[in-house]
């Protein structure tokens, strides 16, 4: 994750969003993640879990304490995108933090 987009989740954890990680990564890079500024922070390898299995999804909302509805994935890959809004969270197609960020502000989040 780039110091820009950190810099960004900053902002935004600053205007009172929860943010949280599905990775699909082992805990092993958890050096890179910081749990105050991202929980939940799940691990896939972990949990014998991956994206884009609905089950992550159902996993992340129960430690989040939130329904679908209430969150926004994003991510680089289609596939998980789609499956994250079949499972009934909002979704964005991660390209580039610009595109992001624009997305954040057409959803009036910042």
């Amino acid at each position: 994750m780039s110091i820009e987009m950190i810099d960004f989740c900053y902002e935004l954890k600053g205007r009172g969003f929860s943010l949280g990680i599905i990775s699909n990564f082992s805990s092993v890079h958890k050096y890179a993640l910081n749990p105050d500024l991202f929980s939940p922070i799940i691990y896939t390898g972990n949990t014998g879990l991956s994206k884009p299995d609905l089950a992550i999804f159902a996993r992340f909302c129960q430690q989040a304490n939130c329904q679908p509805n209430e969150c926004l994935f994003i991510d680089d890959s289609y596939v998980n995108v789609s499956a994250a809004k079949d499972f009934g969270m909002e979704t964005f197609l991660f390209t580039s933090i610009p595109d992001f960020i624009e997305k954040t502000q057409l959803l009036g989040l910042i």
